[in-house]
């Protein structure tokens, strides 16, 4: 008989993830097409909420993109300088131990394409609920599944045909 489980089953190694992570960051600009697309999607979200908010915390993957975004819109006014949580490193990333948020202390908190890696998701969406103050907003892109499947069709096809079927 097995002991039972101390806590959610790791899937994905956080340490990894991280070197990747950090690897690609030099090229990101060069392919941050989909990060730039949720950034915006989460901005014109913004612009229709009529409200400020000055504690804004970005919990993305690749911090940054959101703040730019943010700064080109016309939601800028109302909101505050973005604080970025690096969720590159293994203690950041969500469902992978705690945010280091404290708990109330954010009015909006911000995750573009990162949550499809969380270990533990309820876990990660309880502190981020934990850290959001009482009337926070949680904004979130993720990655669903019809995502990009024209992309993974055509590599299909381009593997069949190099490994000759």
């Amino acid at each position: 008989m097995s002991a039972p489980s101390s806590g959610p089953p790791i899937i994905f190694d956080a340490a990894r993830r991280a070197a990747r992570l950090s690897r690609a960051a030099r090229r990101f600009p060069d392919a941050d097409f989909l990060h730039l697309r949720a950034a915006e999607n989460a901005v014109n979200s913004l612009e229709v909420i009529l409200r400020e908010f000055h504690t804004p915390v970005d919990l993305s993957p690749h911090p940054g993109v959101f703040a730019r975004a943010v700064a080109d819109s016309v939601a800028r006014d109302r909101v505050g300088e973005v604080r970025a949580v690096g969720t590159t490193s293994e203690r950041a990333a969500p469902g992978a131990g705690p945010l280091g948020l404290e708990d109330g202390s954010a009015d909006l908190i911000v995750n573009l394409l990162g949550l499809h890696w969380a270990n533990d998701l309820p876990g990660a969406l309880s502190q981020i609920r934990r850290a959001l103050k009482p009337d926070g907003l949680f904004v979130a892109s993720l990655f669903g599944a019809a995502t990009l499947k024209e992309l993974r069709g055509v590599l299909t096809e381009a593997e069949l045909e190099v490994n000759g079927g």
